[in-house]
C-alpha cells in the first residue's frame, strides 16, 4: 500500500518539477543576461505583461502566435520522444496552408462553415504528414539523417509555394499578387474581441490535451515512451520500433499541418493603392495586417527590387508577424476629413506656386511695371492688386499685365477653395472630435494631420508611445562615450511631425506655462531644439489621449456661453481673469470664439459654479 501510494506522489512531484524548469529557468536566465547588460529585469517583465494584457490588440497577438507555436511545439516534441528530430515543421505548415488554400478555394468552396472548416483542417493535416512522410521515408529506407533532410525540406517548401504562387496556382484575377484563388468567406475562421484572435488556439489546445491522452493514456502512448527510454529494451519486449517511429512522425507533420491551416492575410500598402483590396478583405472576413515598407538598400542590400521579390518578402514578414500592423479601416468620419486635407494641400501649393510665380515675373517685368507694384511683398496685398491690373504701356507690358491677372484670378480661387474646405473639416472635427479643437494651440490643420495620422481605428495603436513613434516624436539614442543624449526622429508620420511642432511653437509663443518649461530645459544646458523636441513628445502623450476619446462627456460650453453667464452673474472680465490666472486679453479671446480650449474651458466654467453658488451667501 505504502509502494502504491508514493507512485503518483511521485509522479505528481516529477511534473512539478518539469514545469517548474520550463517556466522559471528561462525567467532566471534571461533576467540573468539583463542585469548583466545594466537593465532591470522587474522593468523588462512589467513591460512584457503590459503588452499582453494591457490591451486586446495585444493579448489578441499573444494569443494568435499561442496557437501556432503549441502545434509547431507538439510537431517537434513529439518526435523527440521516439528518437528522432523533426527540423521541417516550418516546411509541414506551410505545404499544408498552401493545400488549405488550394481546397478551401475549388473542391470546399460551396460547402457551409460547419462541413467545411473540418474538412479545410483536414486537408491541412494531411498535406503536413505526407510532406513530413517523406523525411521519414529517407530516414527508415536510405538510413538518412532526419535533421538534414527536414531542415533542406524547408527551403524546398518554400521555392515550391514561389513556383505555385507565380504559375499554375496563381490567380488569374489577384491584381498581379502572388496568391491563390480567394478562400469562400464561410470557411474562415471568426475573430474575436475585435482583434485577430480566433478559434485557432482552441484547436492548438485540444490536440494538446489529444496528444497528452494519447502519450499517457493509451497502447500506443506507452511504447512511445517504452522507446524514448530505452530501444533496445523496447525490441526485446517485441514492441515494433520502426513502425512506432513512423506513425509518430507522420502524426507530428499532421499538427504542424493544422498550423498552416490558419491563413493569415497579408496586404502591402493598405493605404494607398491596396485600401481597396483591403477594405474587401475585411468585409469576407479575412484577418488583415499591413506589412510595413521595408527600408531600402540598408535592410537588404544587394537583393535588389522586384513586384515578385517584394510580395515574397511581404508574405514571409506576415507570416512572421514582424514588421506587421493593423491597417486602418478607412471606412468613417476620418476618411473623410482625409479627403478634404489632400485636396487642402493641392489647393495651398497651388496658391504658393501663384505667389512664387507673380514675383518672379515682376522681377523681370519693365522697369514702370515693378515700381508700380513696388512695396506689395505680401500675397494678401500684391494678389488683390495683380488682379485688378488696369491696360497701361505697350503691347510688352500689356502682355505682363494679363499674365498676371491670370495667375492672380487661380490664386484667388484656389485660396477660396482652401477657405471652404477648411470650413468642412472643422465641421468633420467639431461633430466627431470637439476636445482634439480645444487641445491648446492645435487648430483645424493641424487636428486634420493628427487625425488622419491615427485613422478611424486609432485603437490600432499600442499606446502613446507607439502613437509617439508614428508622429516621429520619439527620441532616439545618440550618445557616445561620456555624452549621453537623444536626437530628433527623422521617421514617422511627417505631416503628423509638423502638426506637434506648430502646436509646440504656438504654445511657446502664447502659452506661459510652455515659456516656463523651455526656459528650465535652455537652463539644464539643452538646445532649442532639444527643447522643442521634448515639448513634442509631451503633446503627443496628450493628443493620443485625446484621440482615444474625442468626444468626452460633460463638455463644458463654449467661450461665447460663458461670457453670457458671467454677465449674467455680474462679474467682471478682469475679475474671472485674475482667478483663473490668465490675462483679461487671452480671456477675451476665448470669450470670443477665437480661441478654443477645453481644459480652460473647463476651468473657467468650474469657476463660474463656484461663483454662482456663493451669490445666494453673499446676498444674504
Amino acid at each position: 500500500m505504502n509502494k502504491a501510494q508514493k507512485k503518483p506522489l511521485q509522479l505528481q512531484d516529477s511534473l512539478a518539477v518539469r514545469i517548474l524548469i520550463c517556466v522559471l529557468f528561462p525567467l532566471i536566465a534571461f533576467a540573468g543576461l539583463l542585469l548583466s547588460q545594466g537593465k532591470s529585469p522587474l522593468v523588462a517583465y512589467q513591460t512584457i505583461i503590459t503588452s499582453i494584457f494591457g490591451s486586446a490588440y495585444g493579448f489578441g497577438e499573444v494569443i494568435v502566435r499561442a496557437s501556432y507555436l503549441i502545434l509547431t511545439g507538439l510537431a517537434a516534441s513529439i518526435p523527440a520522444r521516439v528518437g528522432l528530430a523533426n527540423a521541417g515543421g516550418e516546411g509541414q505548415m506551410a505545404i499544408a496552408a498552401l493545400g488549405t488554400a488550394v481546397a478551401g478555394s475549388t473542391v470546399l468552396a460551396n460547402l457551409p462553415g460547419v462541413i467545411g472548416i473540418p474538412l479545410m483542417l483536414l486537408v491541412g493535416m494531411i498535406c503536413g504528414a505526407l510532406y513530413a512522410g517523406v523525411g521519414i521515408f529517407l530516414k527508415q529506407k536510405l538510413a538518412m539523417n532526419e535533421i538534414l533532410t527536414t531542415i533542406l525540406m524547408n527551403y524546398v517548401a518554400t521555392y515550391l509555394i514561389s513556383a505555385m504562387l507565380f504559375g499554375r496556382l496563381r490567380d488569374p484575377n489577384g491584381w498581379n499578387y502572388p496568391q491563390t484563388v480567394e478562400i469562400a468567406p464561410q470557411l474562415r475562421f471568426h475573430t474575436f474581441f475585435g482583434t485577430r484572435m480566433n478559434a485557432g488556439i482552441f484547436v492548438a489546445i485540444a490536440m494538446a490535451g489529444l496528444t497528452w491522452y494519447i502519450i499517457y493514456h493509451t497502447r500506443v502512448g506507452f511504447a512511445v515512451r517504452t522507446i524514448g527510454g530505452n530501444q533496445m529494451a523496447a525490441r526485446y519486449a517485441g514492441i515494433q520500433v520502426r513502425k512506432i517511429q513512423t506513425w509518430v512522425f507522420l502524426f507530428a507533420g499532421a499538427l504542424a499541418g493544422l498550423a498552416g491551416a490558419v491563413m493569415v492575410v497579408g496586404v502591402e500598402g493598405t493605404a494607398s493603392y491596396g485600401a481597396g483590396l483591403t477594405r474587401r478583405l475585411v468585409e469576407l472576413g479575412y484577418n488583415v495586417v499591413e506589412v510595413l515598407r521595408p527600408k531600402r538598400d540598408k535592410a537588404r542590400p544587394g537583393e535588389g527590387k522586384s513586384d515578385p521579390l517584394d510580395a515574397e518578402r511581404a508574405a514571409r514578414k506576415a507570416a512572421s508577424g514582424k514588421g506587421c500592423s493593423v491597417p486602418k479601416s478607412q471606412d468613417g468620419w476620418v476618411e473623410a476629413v482625409r479627403q478634404l486635407y489632400v485636396a487642402r494641400r493641392l489647393a495651398v501649393a497651388t496658391s504658393t506656386s501663384c505667389v512664387a510665380c507673380a514675383k518672379s515675373m515682376l522681377t523681370t517685368a519693365p522697369g514702370a511695371l515693378r515700381e508700380r507694384f513696388r512695396g506689395r511683398e505680401r500675397p494678401k496685398d500684391l494678389m488683390p492688386l495683380l488682379a485688378r491690373g488696369r491696360k497701361a504701356g505697350d503691347a510688352l507690358e500689356e502682355s505682363v499685365l494679363a499674365s498676371l491677372r491670370s495667375v492672380a484670378a487661380v490664386w484667388k480661387e484656389a485660396r477660396s477653395q482652401v477657405e471652404s474646405l477648411d470650413e468642412r473639416i472643422r465641421a468633420l472635427l467639431e461633430a466627431n472630435a470637439p476636445a482634439l479643437l480645444g487641445v491648446e494651440g492645435c487648430g483645424t490643420t493641424t487636428a486634420a494631420a493628427l487625425v488622419v495620422a491615427a485613422g478611424d481605428n486609432p485603437g490600432r495603436l499600442k499606446g502613446e508611445a507607439a502613437f509617439s513613434m508614428m508622429c516621429g516624436a520619439s527620441p532616439i539614442p545618440a550618445s557616445s562615450g561620456k555624452t549621453d543624449r537623444h536626437r530628433l526622429n527623422r521617421g514617422g508620420n511627417r505631416q503628423a511631425n509638423w502638426a506637434l511642432y506648430e502646436i509646440a511653437i504656438k504654445r511657446m509663443a502664447y502659452d506661459e506655462r510652455t515659456r516656463r518649461y523651455v526656459a528650465r530645459r535652455t537652463s539644464e544646458g539643452k538646445s532649442r531644439r532639444e527643447a522643442v523636441r521634448c515639448l513634442k513628445r509631451y503633446i503627443a502623450r496628450e493628443v493620443y489621449r485625446v484621440l482615444m476619446d474625442p468626444n468626452p462627456d460633460g463638455a463644458a460650453p463654449e467661450g461665447p456661453e460663458l461670457a453670457r453667464m458671467r454677465k449674467a452673474m455680474r462679474v467682471t472680465q478682469k475679475k474671472a481673469a485674475a482667478e483663473l490666472g490668465l490675462s483679461a486679453a487671452t480671456l477675451g479671446h476665448l470669450e470670443h470664439g477665437r480661441r478654443r480650449s477645453t481644459k480652460l474651458e473647463r476651468r473657467y466654467y468650474e469657476l463660474l459654479c463656484e461663483l454662482e453658488r456663493a451669490l445666494p451667501q453673499t446676498a444674504s
